[in-house]
């Protein structure tokens, strides 16, 4: 009987329909589905048999010259004897490897986009029928050898495992092994680092809450910080220290993280402090009413910045009816009345190894990493990872609040619905808020502060989530000239859908948007945060080169094209704070 292995990636668009398409064919041909462990379950589309599919596509990566990158595809091509789905790029070939045991599916009208490598060559390649001997670009193995390879572990491997992915030309940026709890273990190699992050990432934050558990999130990060079974909460913040190294925590909207950093020959410690931290925090109840009042304490600051306090606003008007509206911290009710007893079963229900990653960032071996983190925590007990509640449809639009303040600035914050973390447009949504609103070259600061003196501080950012996002406008202006400064505002975006950017906007746009996720990825924290951020969601792990890469194909229709997306027909939502009694008067400025 032949053993099937379906990879169905998580680029290949509508996976429902091929999937039936895939089965279809399969039954059609008398083929039995041979169950293995694998990524994906096939229960949601009803399949009978529940076949667990092995989710084996293997990613290789080169630099190649034009001339080359075609040789090489054209060879493929030829050696497939049939049409293949090539797109070739000005320098770089990306290859998926479908591997489909014995039996090799015909799958010409599986229908397979890839938006974000719209500039490189995309060559599937059913490898089991065809060029065994083919050398995979930035692998080095044949495609025989990783046949072998996997024919010993049928069934054990994720995604992550075969991937050979770079951000420097012949060098993986990270390695992958999932232990047998399910916890993955990711490896960052920056050999000319001189230190070493070691974080652990979750999938859990303040949008995975009920309203009872409003706030759970982060006073559970507070409380790891607490106390250990063998650990005051004055150890924990001295055993790092005590070897010249760092250590923090961080809880967001999707995702929370634990980090230290450190020189690399203090790793063994790093990972029993974030372990120990983990698994045997006490959660005492002295130390927890004291977190209680440092939490409430740090709610209070935000009520008292405005310049934070209109961003809660803003979120909160954009996402009524959803967790996402809610502030991360908590509000001063549920943080108050929260018991011990809820937040450890939040805990219990929501720190499991299914739903979080560990990353090692530096100049880190990734056998020994595994084996460490084995170590200190192989014995964390597996369990299902929890799902957040879909992001809410958004209404009309068109909602104002104010805090009325007597501050001598004005706070103002305008927001749209932006897209989703994995939306094919995300980049163009980028270079758009770069070119609109990031930067003193950009168009608000031109004409708002520089032009029109209307503010000191305004921007544009956008936020991608798993299922929604959010593009917000700040300004901080004069509360006599808010009315005017709004109706500038609106002229831009206004400007934004009917007109296309110029060249050198859209290369501004672009250089200046690439230029800080470089910089930004100058340190192990860093790297180790780009890849514990996507880990931790159960998501493809996008390298720099393939953000970059999704950038650069970004045209100044594409940027037109989203600003439509998100502009048209819809009405900005407006928070404010500052002394404004009457907030009507903004309303008819609100329309684009």
């Amino acid at each position: 009987m032949p053993i099937v292995y379906l990879g169905l990636g998580s680029n290949l668009g509508d996976r429902e329909a091929n999937l039936r398409r895939a089965l279809r064919r399969l039954r059609e041909g008398g083929v039995q589905i041979e169950r293995c462990s694998g990524v994906y379950e096939t229960e949601p589309w009803g399949v009978r048999e529940q076949p667990r599919f092995l989710n084996a596509v293997c990613r290789g990566r080169t630099e190649l010259a034009p001339p080359d990158l075609l040789a090489l595809a054209k060879r493929i091509e030829g050696e497939l004897g049939r049409a293949a789905t090539v797109r070739y790029g000005p320098r770089t070939i990306d290859i998926d490897i479908l591997l489909y045991g014995d039996l090799v599916l015909d799958t010409p009208d599986l229908t397979i986009p890839h938006p974000r490598l719209a500039e490189r060559a995309f060559v599937i390649i059913p490898l089991a029928e065809i060029a065994p001997d083919v050398v995979l670009p930035g692998d080095g193995r044949t495609a025989r050898q990783l046949l072998e390879g996997l024919a010993d572990r049928a069934g054990a491997f994720r995604l992550g495992e075969l991937a050979v992915t770079s951000h420097i030309p012949g060098e993986a940026m990270y390695q992958v092994t999932t232990l047998d709890n399910h916890l993955r273990v990711y490896t960052v190699p920056l050999p000319n680092a001189r230190s070493v992050c070691v974080g652990i990432y979750l999938a859990v934050g303040s949008r995975y809450e009920s309203e009872e558990e409003h706030g759970a999130s982060h006073f559970v990060e507070h409380m790891l910080f607490k106390g250990t079974q063998r650990r005051t909460a004055r150890d924990i913040a001295t055993t790092i220290e005590r070897v010249g190294g760092y250590a923090n925590a961080s809880t967001g909207r999707e995702g929370t993280s634990y980090y230290t950093l450190m020189t690399a020959e203090h790793l063994p410690l790093a990972l029993d402090l974030l372990s120990d931290m983990l698994l045997n925090s006490r959660f005492r109840p002295r130390e927890l009413e004291r977190e209680r009042g440092v939490i409430i304490e740090e709610i209070n600051r935000t009520l008292d910045t405005p310049e934070d306090l209109v961003f809660d606003l803003i979120v909160q008007l954009e996402w009524p009816e959803s967790p996402i509206g809610r502030s991360i911290a908590g509000s001063h009710e549920t943080v108050s009345r929260i018991s011990r007893a809820q937040l450890l079963r939040f805990m219990a229900r929501h720190y499991v190894p299914d739903a979080a990653a560990v990353v090692v960032a530096g100049p880190v071996e990734h056998a020994r990493v595994v084996d460490e983190v084995s170590r200190f925590l192989g014995a964390w007990a597996p369990g299902e990872a929890p799902s957040p509640v879909p992001s809410d449809p958004r209404g009309p639009g068109g909602q104002i609040t104010a805090e009325v303040r007597g501050t001598e600035q004005a706070q103002m914050c305008l927001s749209l619905r932006g897209v989703a973390r994995r939306d094919p447009d995300r980049y163009a949504v980028d270079v758009l808020t770069a070119i609109l609103g990031d930067g003193m070259g950009s168009r608000l600061f031109q004409e708002i502060r520089e032009k029109r003196g209307l503010a000191y501080s305004v921007d544009a950012s956008s936020s991608h989530l798993r299922d929604t996002g959010s593009f917000v406008i700040y300004a901080g202006v004069p509360p006599e000239r808010a009315e005017e400064a709004l109706g500038a505002i609106i002229e831009q975006l206004d400007r934004m859908r009917k007109r296309l950017v110029s060249d050198a906007e859209l290369e501004r746009g672009k250089e200046y948007t690439k230029g800080r996720l470089v910089l930004g990825l100058e340190t192990p924290a860093a790297n180790a945060g780009w890849v514990g951020s996507q880990a931790a969601q159960g998501l493809e792990i996008i390298t720099p080169d393939e953000w970059i890469a999704g950038l650069e194909a970004v045209t100044a229709e594409d940027v037109r094209r989203v600003a439509r997306r998100l502009f048209d027909g819809m009405t900005p939502n407006l928070a404010l704070v500052g002394p404004f009694d009457d907030v009507e008067r903004f309303r008819p400025l609100l329309r684009l």
